[in-house]
């Protein structure tokens, strides 16, 4: 007789505590994902090289702070960037080209100074990243301004120490030597 009352109870509990939030306003979840409207609307960045010598750290400046998720050290993101040489002011990349389009990137395989740069970024802002050459590719300070329109984490399998699912030949990090 009394299971019968106690798994009542327990029941009664239960559906009582679920029934507590209803009718109050909850907080929608952060977006993983800028509109089509919101990155139609966003402008080139205009890169000036600080005057003086480059920094020997990475520097990270929040140019616009975005409301969506937060970007994690090995997610996918999605994003628009201009990058420029720290010394000349050329900029030698950029995805507002003509014809050009965001670009989809695991941070895995991006230079350490983005692999640094982005992770605590939200979805929907703007960054500038100052990085110095050893976080680059060792021929000098580079400047991105990096706006990140969509992060999620990244879908490629990853083994036991940590590396994903590439061939060996190309995983970064990796010593190989070139057959020709």
């Amino acid at each position: 007789m009394r299971l019968p009352v106690a798994l009542a109870a327990l029941f009664l509990t239960l559906a009582l505590s679920s029934c507590g939030n209803q009718g109050s306003p909850t907080e929608a979840p952060p977006k993983v994902a800028m509109s089509k409207a919101e990155v139609r609307s966003l402008e080139e960045p205009k890169v000036i090289p600080p005057d003086g010598p480059p920094p020997r750290k990475l520097v990270i400046r929040d140019i616009h702070k975005g409301s969506g998720v937060v970007v994690e050290p090995r997610d996918q993101v999605l994003v628009h960037y201009a990058a420029v040489n720290y010394r000349t002011g050329e900029v030698f990349e950029t995805t507002w080209a003509e014809n050009a389009y965001p670009r989809r990137l695991p941070l895995e395989d991006l230079i350490k100074g983005w692999q640094l740069g982005l992770p605590g970024m939200r979805v929907g802002g703007r960054r500038e990243l100052i990085i110095p050459s050893r976080l680059a590719y060792e021929t000098g300070a580079l400047i991105y301004v990096v706006d990140v329109l969509e992060a999620k984490p990244n879908s490629r399998p990853v083994d036991a120490r940590g590396l994903s699912d590439y061939p060996k030949a190309l995983q970064p990090g990796r010593s190989y030597v070139a057959l020709s």
